[in-house]
C-alpha cells in the first residue's frame, strides 16, 4: 500500500504525458473580459481517488480533463475536515477558526464574513449555486437571507439511485446560464451531495466495479467489507464527475469555456474511520484541479502546499478585484500563470489545518479541538483536549441518533466491521488509532510512514523536529488570531448546534459561573506578579451589581499562549469572606519576559473551564536598557461619567457622557489600550465611595459594589488583559473626600484599608501586613517610588510643624534611604497627592496646602537639594488633582499631575498667582497647565528609552481621545 501511495506522482506524470491537450491562444486585440467562475466542490472526497491520480476502479473524466487542460495540485488541503467550517473557509478565504461559530459544523456564518460570490455579485457578477452550498447550518442566524454561495438553483430534478441526491445539478446549471444577462460574467457554485454517506450497499459492485481495484487507505482493514464500501464511495464520486462533465459541455455549447475558470475540489476527506474529521491526509488532502482556457498552460502538475482558503483570493485577483484585508489565504495566480511544473513557489512548503466541534457527539456538546501543520516530511498535530474521545463518546450524543457511538465517524459498513471485530489482532491496532483516545501531540515521519500510523512525537530522535514544528504552528496560529491559542477556544463549545435544535448553552447554563470582571496582573517585578480575578454568578451587571459565586480556581501561566509548559498556582477557594476574589502571587519568573496567563475555574473540581488568555511583561531590571512605558491616571469617577455632576441614575446631572460606546466605559481606557503601554498606574481615587453624594458607600458591601461596577466595564477588562498594574489609594477609595484616619464617619480607617487591599493586587495575599509604600527598578535607567498617603498620616486638623506628618517617620526614612541607594538615571516619585501644586488654598489635605503638611514637604525638598537630587533627573508624578499640569517649584523640583481620567471629573486648575491658590505670590512656574476652558479627561504617558546612546525620559499628556496636549523630553545628565 505504501508503495502505491509513493507511486502516485509518477502515475500522474505518465497520464498527463499521454493526454495533454495542446491549446492555441485566443484572438488578440480584444478587450479582456472578466472571467466566469465554475466552482465544483464534492462532499467528502479524498485525494488520490481519481483516474488521473492512478486510482483503479474509478473513472473521473471531467476532473481529469480539467487537470490535463489546466493545473493539477497534488498537495491541496482543506482548512478543516468538516463540511460547514471547510466551506466557510473556502468561501471567505479565511481559516475556519477565524469565523466564530462558522468554525463548527451545523452553525451559521455571520454576515460580516463576506464570501467571494458576494464580493463578485457586488461588482457586477451574476451568481448562483446548486446542490450543497455553504452548509449545513442556518444562514438566517448569521443575518443573511441568501446562501453565501449565491442564489439557489435547485428546481430541476432527475432520477437517481437510492441515497444519491435527485437534484439535477447539470440541468440547474443550464437554467442558470439561460437566466444570466448576456453582458454579465457569472460565478456558479456546483456542490454535489456526493460522495457523502449513506450509500446504497454494493451499488459500486453492481455497477461492474472490481473489489480488487479499491484503494484501501493504510488506516483501514483491507478486506472485502471495506473494499465493497470503497467501491460504493467511488460510484458516488463518479456521479459528481458526470454532472461536471455535462456542465463543461454546456460551457462549450455557449462559447463560454475559454473564458471560464473551472475549479474542482472537495470540502473534506472520505467519510471513513480516521479519515474525515481527522488531521490525517485521508481527511484533509483534497483533489484540486484548475483550468482557465489558454490563460493557464495545461498539462502541469505542481507540488506546492495549497490551502483551500487560497481559492477565494485567487478568484478575486483573476476578476481584477481587491482582496479583503482579513483574508488569510494567498492567491494562486502566480502558480497558474507560470509555465513551470513541480515547485513554482518555494514559500509554499506547508499548510495549517484544524478542527473544532464536528457533530454533537460528546456530553455537553464538546468538540475535539485540533491544530496541525503538514510539511513535505512531517505531519504534526496538537490535540488540545486529549481526555476527550476524538471520534465522539462511546455512548453517542448525536441529536439525530442518540444511540450512535463514536459519532464523529459516519455510520458505514467499515465502521461497523471495525467495532465488531476490534478484538481481532489485525483490526485492533487500527481500531485503537481511529476510535480511542490520543496523546496531546502527534508527529508522523512521512518518509518512513506515509500512511501516518506511527506516532513518533515522544521519541528522542524527533524532539528537535517536534519542537520546531510546534513553534512554527503556534507562531502562525497567533498571527492568524486563532481563539483556541489565545485562550478563547471554549467559545467553540458554547456556540449553538442547529441540527435538531441542540444547543450547548443548555449544558453550560448549569455551570453558571463566570469571571465578569476579567483578570488582572499587579505588582509586576523582575521575577514575580500578583494575579487576580473574581468568580461571579453572571457575565455582566445585573440589578446594578455583579454577585459573586462560590467556587475554586487557579492560575495557569506560561511563556507561550498555548500553555504547553505551564506553571500552576495552587487551587484557591472563592467565597463571601474574600468577596469571591482569587488572588495569588506567582514567583520565580524571568526578567523582561512576556507571560501569558488564564484562570481555570469552576464550581467544583469535577468540571472547570478557562478564562481568556491575558498577558503581562516582567520588569527588565537594572541590567537592561529595554524601553519601558507606563500610563499614570487618577480620578476614575464612575458616577460623574455615567450620571453627570450631581446626578443620579434617575436624575442625570451635567457633563454626563452620552456617546454610543458608553457601555464600554471611559473612552480613555480604549485610548490607552491602543497605545499598548507596559504598565498602568492608578494613583488613587480609583473608585469614589462618596459619589453620588445621595448614595454614598459606607458598609463593606456598598464599598465592594463600587469596585464591581468599575471593573466590570469592558474597557478595563480589555486594557488589563495585556498590561501590568500598580495601585495606590487616596481619599475617595479609602473613606471619603480629604479624610484622615480619625473620626467616626463611615467607612472607618480599618475597613477602608481592608477593602482596598482586597479589591486590587497590591500586596501578597499571604502577607496581608506588607507595606503599601514600595519602590521598583524598572530598568537600568528608571526607578519609581510609590508612597502611602493615608495610613500613617497625622490628623489633617493638627497644626503644621515638626510633629505633623503625612508619610509617617518610618516611611519618610525609607524614602530617603532608598533614594540614596538608587543609581538609576531617572527617579520618579509617584504620589497620590501633590507636593508642588498649586492647589486650592482652603484645603488641609496634602503637602501643598498651607495648613496641611508643608513642613514635611519643605524638609523633604531641603533634603533633596542637600543630596544633589534637584536638577539631576528626579521628578514627582502625582494624582488627586483634577487637572493636568507641569509645575516647577522655586527649589527647582518638577512635578507632573496626571489629571482626571474621566472628562466629567476634570476641572480648570488653580494657577500661580491666584489668591485662592496655595501660591498667591506666583513663585511656581508652569510650562503647562489646563486652565479655564481647557479642562479635559486624560492621562500622563511616560516612556524611558535610549536614543543615540542617550537615556531619555519622554513625558506626554494626552486627552481621553489620545490627542497630545503637551510633551517634554528629559535627557540623562
Amino acid at each position: 500500500m505504501n508503495n502505491l501511495l509513493k507511486s502516485l506522482n509518477s502515475a500522474v506524470i505518465i497520464f498527463l504525458a499521454l493526454t495533454t491537450v495542446i491549446l492555441t491562444s485566443g484572438c488578440s486585440g480584444k478587450e479582456e473580459k472578466q472571467p466566469n467562475i465554475l466552482f465544483a466542490i464534492a462532499d467528502d472526497w479524498s485525494w488520490p481517488h481519481a483516474g488521473i491520480a492512478g486510482a483503479k476502479g474509478i473513472e473521473t473524466p471531467a476532473f481529469d480533463r480539467v487537470a490535463t487542460e489546466g493545473v493539477l495540485f497534488t498537495n491541496a488541503y482543506c482548512s478543516a475536515p468538516s463540511c460547514t467550517p471547510s466551506r466557510g473557509a473556502v468561501l471567505t478565504g479565511q481559516y475556519h477558526w477565524r469565523l466564530e461559530e462558522g468554525g463548527n459544523l451545523w452553525s451559521t456564518l455571520q454576515k460580516k464574513f463576506v464570501s467571494y460570490p458576494e464580493i463578485l455579485e457586488n461588482n457586477g457578477y451574476y451568481t448562483g449555486y446548486t446542490g450543497k452550498g455553504w452548509s449545513p447550518g442556518i444562514i438566517e442566524k448569521g443575518g443573511r437571507e441568501q446562501n453565501p454561495a449565491g442564489k439557489a438553483f435547485k428546481k430541476l430534478k432527475n432520477e437517481s439511485p437510492g441515497h444519491i441526491s435527485d437534484i439535477d445539478y447539470a440541468g440547474n446549471f443550464r437554467e442558470f446560464l439561460k437566466s444570466r444577462p448576456s453582458d454579465q460574467p457569472f460565478c456558479f457554485w456546483y456542490g454535489s451531495y456526493e460522495p457523502h454517506l449513506p450509500y446504497d450497499k454494493d451499488i459500486g459492485l453492481k455497477s461492474g466495479k472490481n473489489p480488487e481495484d479499491a484503494l484501501v487507505p493504510p488506516c483501514l482493514p483491507d478486506n472485502e467489507t471495506v473494499r465493497l464500501n470503497i467501491l460504493d464511495y467511488y460510484f458516488e464520486i463518479e456521479w459528481y464527475d458526470r454532472h461536471l462533465e455535462e456542465m463543461i459541455a454546456a460551457l462549450e455549447e455557449t462559447g463560454e469555456l475559454e473564458n471560464t475558470i473551472i475549479i474542482c475540489t472537495s470540502d473534506n476527506g472520505m467519510p471513513f474511520p480516521r479519515c474525515k474529521s481527522n488531521m490525517y491526509d485521508f481527511g484533509t488532502r483534497m483533489p484540486l484541479a484548475i483550468r482557465w482556457g489558454t490563460k493557464v498552460k495545461g498539462g502541469r502538475v505542481v507540488a506546492e502546499f495549497v490551502s483551500l482558503t487560497d481559492l477565494s483570493p485567487t478568484i478575486l485577483e483573476a476578476a481584477g478585484l481587491d482582496i479583503p484585508d482579513q483574508t488569510t489565504g494567498k492567491s494562486l495566480m502566480n502558480i497558474l500563470l507560470s509555465e513551470k511544473s513541480d515547485q513554482v513557489d518555494n514559500e509554499r512548503n506547508h499548510v495549517l489545518l484544524g478542527k473544532e466541534r464536528h457533530a454533537w457527539v460528546r456530553k455537553g456538546g464538546l468538540g475535539y479541538p485540533m491544530r496541525a501543520i503538514r510539511t513535505k516530511d512531517f505531519l504534526y498535530i496538537i490535540n488540545f483536549e486529549p481526555d476527550r474521545w476524538p471520534a465522539g463518546d462511546p455512548k453517542g450524543y448525536e441529536s439525530s441518533d442518540p444511540k450512535r457511538p463514536y459519532g464523529d465517524i459516519d455510520n458505514s459498513p467499515t465502521k461497523r466491521f471495525m467495532m465488531e471485530n476490534k478484538e481481532d489482532p489485525v483490526v485492533n491496532k487500527l481500531y485503537q488509532l481511529a476510535f480511542l483516545k490520543r496523546p496531546s501531540e502527534e508527529l508522523y515521519d512521512l518518509k518512513k510512514d506515509p500512511g501516518q500510523l506511527k506516532n513518533v512525537a515522544g521519541l528522542p530522535d524527533y524532539q528537535k523536529d517536534r519542537e520546531k514544528l510546534r513553534k512554527q504552528l503556534l507562531d502562525e496560529l497567533i498571527e492568524t488570531d486563532d481563539p483556541r491559542i489565545m485562550g478563547k477556544g471554549d467559545m467553540f463549545d458554547k456556540y449553538p448546534y442547529y441540527n435538531k435544535g441542540f444547543e450547548p448553552e443548555m449544558y453550560f447554563d448549569s455551570l453558571a459561573i463566570y469571571i465578569a470582571q476579567g483578570t488582572m496582573a499587579g505588582e509586576v517585578t523582575e521575577n514575580s506578579v500578583i494575579l487576580q480575578s473574581r468568580l461571579t454568578k453572571s457575565e455582566k451587571v445585573q440589578n446594578e451589581d455583579i454577585m459573586g459565586k462560590e467556587g475554586i480556581a487557579r492560575f495557569e501561566i506560561d511563556t507561550l499562549p498555548d500553555f504547553s509548559h505551564p506553571v500552576y498556582s495552587s487551587w484557591k477557594l472563592a467565597n463571601s469572606d474574600n468577596d469571591f476574589i482569587i488572588k495569588v502571587k506567582v514567583k520565580n519568573l524571568k526578567p523582561a519576559t512576556r507571560y501569558f496567563y488564564r484562570l481555570e475555574y469552576g464550581i467544583t473540581g469535577t468540571y472547570t473551564k478557562y478564562g481568556e488568555v491575558n498577558s503581562f511583561t516582567t520588569l527588565p531590571g537594572k541590567n537592561s536598557e529595554k524601553e519601558v512605558s507606563l500610563v499614570i491616571v487618577t480620578g476614575m469617577n464612575y458616577s460623574r461619567f455615567h450620571y453627570g455632576i450631581n446626578g443620579t441614575r434617575e436624575n442625570p446631572g451635567t457633563r454626563m457622557y452620552t456617546g454610543q460606546n458608553k457601555n464600554l466605559g471611559y473612552p480613555a481606557l480604549a485610548t490607552i489600550a491602543q497605545m499598548k503601554p507596559d504598565y498602568f498606574i492608578g494613583t488613587g481615587d480609583n473608585v469614589y465611595y462618596d459619589y453620588p453624594k445621595q448614595n454614598r458607600a459606607r458598609t463593606k458591601e456598598e464599598m465592594r459594589h463600587k469596585w464591581h461596577e468599575q471593573f466590570a466595564q469592558p474597557g478595563y477588562i480589555e486594557l488589563f488583559s495585556n498590561v501590568g498594574t500598580y495601585w495606590e489609594k487616596d481619599d475617595h477609595d479609602y473613606r471619603f473626600n480629604d479624610c484622615d484616619t480619625t473620626g467616626t464617619e463611615e467607612p472607618g480607617h480599618t475597613l477602608g484599608k481592608q477593602i482596598f487591599l482586597e479589591q486590587v493586587p497590591v500586596v501578597d495575599p499571604d502577607s496581608p501586613k506588607a507595606k503599601t509604600y514600595r519602590t521598583y527598578r524598572l530598568n537600568k535607567n528608571l526607578q519609581i517610588w510609590f508612597t502611602e498617603g493615608r495610613d500613617y498620616r497625622s490628623p489633617n486638623s493638627m497644626s503644621d510643624g515638626p510633629d505633623k506628618s503625612l508619610w509617617g517617620k518610618e516611611q519618610f526614612a525609607w524614602l530617603k534611604k532608598t533614594l540614596l541607594k538608587s543609581d538609576a538615571i531617572f527617579k520618579i516619585l509617584i504620589s497620590p497627592t501633590p507636593l508642588v501644586g498649586p492647589d486650592d488654598s482652603y484645603k488641609t489635605d496634602n503637602h501643598t496646602n498651607i495648613n496641611g503638611f508643608r513642613y514635611e514637604r519643605d524638609q523633604f525638598f531641603f533634603w533633596l537639594k542637600e543630596n544633589g537630587f534637584i536638577g539631576n533627573n528626579f521628578f514627582i508624578a502625582c494624582g488627586d488633582r483634577h487637572w493636568q499640569y507641569h509645575s516647577i517649584d522655586p527649589s527647582g523640583i518638577e512635578e507632573f499631575s496626571c489629571g482626571a481620567l474621566v472628562d466629567a471629573n476634570s476641572r480648570a486648575g488653580r494657577l500661580p498667582g491666584d489668591p485662592e491658590s496655595t501660591d498667591p505670590e506666583a513663585t511656581i512656574k508652569q510650562p503647562y497647565v489646563q486652565g479655564e476652558g481647557e479642562e479635559s479627561g486624560g492621562f500622563l504617558h511616560v516612556k524611558v528609552y535610549v536614543n543615540e546612546d542617550i537615556p531619555t525620559l519622554h513625558l506626554t499628556y494626552n486627552d481621553e481621545k489620545g490627542t497630545v496636549l503637551y510633551q517634554i523630553e528629559k535627557l540623562s545628565k
